[in-house]
């Protein structure tokens, strides 16, 4: 009986745990329209776009480098050939890059090289040039 009371709290606990990150998340969505007084109407679409973003988050997460980085420091050059490899396929979805990479394929490693991730909506991931 006292496993069993024991797992209980444990998995309590894990639930709390996993929760809470959400539950203060959205408490601070409803501190903000509640601070501004923002209309019903106004809040339930910023509600709505809060649940839909929450949703594709949990479920199309894409990994970036960021991720690896957080697990270990990958050394430059390895970066640079997981960059090439990782992001190679999504040059050729711009017309021009697609030009120019099927007139100079040698190219293709320079242009991954100025291209840094920044992650936008849920699922969505946008390229800007270094400065």
């Amino acid at each position: 009986f006292t496993t069993f009371i024991g797992r209980m709290t444990t998995a309590m606990t894990l639930l709390v745990n996993l929760n809470g990150r959400r539950y203060q998340n959205e408490a601070t969505v409803r501190r903000l329209l509640s601070e501004y007084k923002i209309s019903v109407g106004t809040a339930q679409r910023v509600w709505q776009v809060y649940r839909h973003q929450e949703r594709a988050a949990a479920e199309q997460r894409i990994m970036t480098l960021r991720d690896i980085d957080k697990v270990f420091k990958v050394p430059t050059e390895l970066k640079a050939l997981l960059c090439q490899e990782m992001y190679q396929k999504f040059l050729h979805k711009f017309a021009i890059l697609r030009k120019l990479l099927r007139m100079h394929p040698d190219l293709a490693p320079a242009v991954v090289a100025t291209l840094s991730e920044r992650q936008g909506v849920p699922g969505e991931t946008t390229f800007v040039q270094q400065a």
